[in-house]
């Protein structure tokens, strides 16, 4: 099945940050490029940008002529994350907006996460947000949405799509593709008449849909349902053999969101199902828990993924080609390549050699703007993330924004 991909964010940013280049042509020059498909490094290569599109990559002698360029020797340039399961507006309640334009979408981007999948948010929030992005009055990263998520009766959270009749179900899934949805998220609530309900109006409308694995159904039959993607592994026992098998030969889209419980059972989990052939996402929930801080989250799982036993070029696939396949993107974005978009993260260390030096950020280019360190300092310093967003950031003893917890892991 196909992802709809009409609602994303064209990240084009303001002048309100120092250092921001934004020319018609920009190089950035004597460059070490990392192959996110093998991990090797095509040293010395000067990246001809022109407008939000890489136009050439030649090596370092050949002068491409930009009309400004960036001096990145000894660094390394890989495409922009995507964090694949946040929640950007988690509330109806437009006196909470100011927060994420303001703190969290910053952030993410000083964090070098050029890309999100938002798993269940206010619409018109969302909506608006890319509106703003693409016309210049918002810094933030592109966006693609599922909008409200599809619930039962009885579910306590504000943006989700209530849903007791089996009969009402496909109208609802066509209401959120007619928003430019490019999936459909199921939550934890629905019964088993209605998530058949929905597995049938997706399979019908040639729609992907997944999410949580309903209280009402075990993951068996979420699979056998057609269930396209799967957030948290949730409900996948373990020590289920044959299930974490059948996962891998239909290669669903897993999301392990190890930040949220970094056991050695759900590590070992995560392990087992990149083995059998799952195609694993790196996500957060950020900013809805205690812990999952946009300035540092994505990178905090991609390091728990290591730790599970991906290699580092592994994890980092599950933040790039894995991630922009699974948003139908990958002949855009992805790799640092010709006709490509120019979303890249620039990094002091090698982050394939050592996980750990995805932290050393030089720079993030998104839609072919970059923001030098000291750009991207400022964010941060602008974001006020331990004070705007305490729960996420703080310390253990601030209290957590509403009554319940956000997922189930």
């Amino acid at each position: 099945m196909h992802t709809r991909t009409i609602l994303q964010a064209a990240c084009v940013v303001g002048s309100t940050y120092v250092n921001l280049i934004q020319a018609q042509t920009l190089a950035i020059n004597n460059v070490g490029v990392i192959d996110m498909a093998t991990g090797q490094v095509q040293e010395s290569q000067n990246i001809l940008i022109n407008g939000n599109t890489i136009v050439s990559m030649q090596s370092e002698a050949i002068n491409p002529g930009a009309e400004n360029n960036f001096d990145a020797t000894g660094m390394f340039v890989m495409p922009g994350l995507a964090d694949m399961h946040v929640h950007l507006y988690f509330s109806n309640n437009p006196a909470s907006f100011a927060t994420t334009d303001n703190s969290v979408l910053p952030a993410l981007l000083a964090n070098g996460v050029t890309t999100v999948q938002d798993l269940g948010s206010n619409c018109d929030a969302v909506k608006n947000t890319v509106l703003r992005i693409g016309q210049s009055q918002l810094l933030g990263p592109r966006i693609f949405t599922t909008c409200e998520m599809l619930d039962g009766a009885d579910s306590q959270f504000e943006t989700v799509k209530r849903l007791e009749d089996p009969e009402a179900v496909e109208s609802e899934v066509q209401n959120l593709m007619a928003q430019g949805v490019n999936k459909i998220k199921v939550h934890l609530r629905p019964s088993r008449p209605v998530f058949q309900a929905i597995a049938a109006a997706c399979q019908k409308n040639n729609i992907m849909f997944g999410g949580h694995v309903p209280d009402s159904i075990d993951a068996r039959e979420a699979v056998d349902q057609g269930m396209n993607f799967i957030e948290h592994m949730s409900r996948i026992p373990p020590d289920d053999a044959n299930l974490t098998q059948t996962i891998g030969e239909k290669q669903l889209w897993v999301t392990g969101t190890l930040i949220q419980g970094p056991s050695q059972r759900r590590l070992g989990l995560a392990n087992n199902l990149r083995i059998a052939g799952a195609r694993m996402l790196a996500g957060t929930d950020t900013p809805q828990g205690r812990g999952l801080c946009p300035n540092g989250a994505t990178h905090t799982e991609l390091k728990l993924m290591v730790k599970a036993g991906f290699t580092p070029l592994q994890a980092l696939q599950t933040a790039t080609t894995n991630a922009y396949e699974s948003l139908n993107m990958l002949s855009q974005l992805g790799a640092i390549e010709p006709g490509k978009m120019a979303d890249m993260v620039l990094l002091r260390g090698n982050p394939v050699e050592n996980i750990d030096n995805i932290d050393a950020i030089a720079g993030v280019v998104v839609n072919g703007t970059l923001h030098d360190n000291e750009a991207l300092d400022k964010m941060l310093s602008d974001a006020d993330v331990v004070n705007q967003l305490p729960f996420a950031c703080g310390n253990k003893n601030a209290t957590k924004p509403r009554a319940a917890a956000c997922c189930s892991v």
